[in-house]
């Protein structure tokens, strides 16, 4: 009875973020996708200060264009088909995410690759940590692997039952409640690592690139 209500209080605050259209929403959207997901490579090839860091052709941005509106469509359909099972949603979105990202890569040189996988380093922080080639590169062991999904677990879980009262908070109160999580759970994550590979994860991370995550379309737009 209890994890019924919570399911269907977050999907409410789910719908109701991604189906606004202010910038502040835009914002609070994107503060959201990272709380419980990732934001793909191919997405963020979508902004201007990416595509001008990547150098990308006008080919290539064509291309990207039309990978974000086939990824926007899939994981679409991936949230009514959920139908406001979470945990189902975001294993879909994952597989989904890999599949794009994937193809994304096969559009870029080496050089681009590269620095587009620091790029999304950088924007997604240490959630990228349960990807298995990062967690490779950084030698994480089997123990810490199962260590990050429980701590991913239980931030997650304390993010869903914290939006129960999120609809009645302020604009600024939504930015600084998603902006508390996503620290939480990254210093949760990171707390896992020796101090080798948080050197290591954030050497990954190359040089500091500032990007407007505000400015990513919304799903299905």
């Amino acid at each position: 009875m209890y994890r019924s209500l919570r399911v269907a209080v977050v999907s409410l605050v789910a719908v109701a973020l991604w189906s606004a259209t202010s910038s502040s929403a835009s914002a609070q959207r994107r503060g959201f996708t990272r709380l419980f997901g990732v934001i793909t490579s191919v997405q963020l090839a979508q902004l201007d200060e990416v595509q001008a860091e990547l150098k990308l052709t006008d080919e290539q941005k064509g291309k990207v264009t039309t990978l974000n509106t086939d990824l926007s469509d899939e994981r679409r359909a991936a949230r009514e088909d959920a139908n406001g099972d979470f945990d189902k949603m975001f294993k879909e979105i994952a597989l989904l995410n890999a599949e794009f990202t994937k193809e994304f890569n096969e559009l870029l040189d080496e050089t681009q690759r590269k620095r587009a996988h620091e790029i999304y380093l950088q924007a997604n922080g240490a959630v990228a940590l349960t990807d298995d080639a990062v967690a490779e590169s950084l030698k994480v062991t089997d123990e810490q692997k199962a260590k990050l999904q429980q701590s991913l677990a239980d931030s997650r879980g304390k993010a869903r039952d914290s939006f129960q009262d999120f609809q009645s908070l302020s604009e600024t109160e939504r930015d600084a409640k998603v902006a508390e999580m996503i620290k939480s759970r990254d210093d949760g994550l990171l707390a896992v690592l020796d101090d080798a590979q948080k050197k290591q994860f954030e050497e990954m991370q190359g040089a500091k690139l500032e990007i407007d995550l505000s400015k990513l379309p919304g799903p299905g737009r």
